[in-house]
């Protein structure tokens, strides 16, 4: 399948599966569940976010799924997120992962990466696309300061 969710078994293959379980059920409110299932979505939108960002790129009509190439950068982000909550410190190694998938994604969004067509096209996306720029360019200046001098 080109594009895929984030489980919770996913964060568990790039990071230690012992932290991840800490992060994810220490000190929650008194309603709250867990932390990876809002994180999770949030970086979901994000990454569907940074892909739409490209007018070239297309997103699935699911709006859980995300690129395959994607989903260790989206692991990495939910990691960071979590950690983050608990002011818990990542080592020098997971957060230059860290940064590896926000270059990734911006990467993404500017097109100089390619994503992978989605099976099922979403026709009306949320996400607002990207629009073309285009670049301004002035002609030769005739009349210098320096062509001009002594008249």
């Amino acid at each position: 399948m080109a594009w895929v969710t984030v489980t919770l078994d996913d964060l568990k293959m790039y990071t230690v599966a012992a932290l991840v379980d800490a992060l994810n059920t220490s000190a929650l409110g008194d309603n709250q569940e867990d932390r990876f299932t809002t994180i999770q979505a949030d970086v979901i939108e994000e990454v569907r976010s940074a892909v739409a960002s490209n007018e070239k790129n297309v997103l699935d009509a699911d709006e859980t799924l995300i690129p395959r190439s994607l989903r260790p950068s989206a692991c990495w982000l939910i990691a960071q997120y979590l950690a983050q909550g608990l002011k818990y410190k990542l080592s020098d190694a997971q957060l230059a992962e860290v940064e590896s998938a926000r270059q990734l994604l911006r990467d993404v969004a500017s097109g100089e990466r390619s994503v992978t067509m989605p099976t099922t096209v979403d026709p009306t996306p949320d996400v607002q696309g990207g629009t073309a720029v285009a670049i301004a360019t002035s002609e030769t200046r005739r009349w210098t300061r320096e062509s001009q001098s002594g008249l």
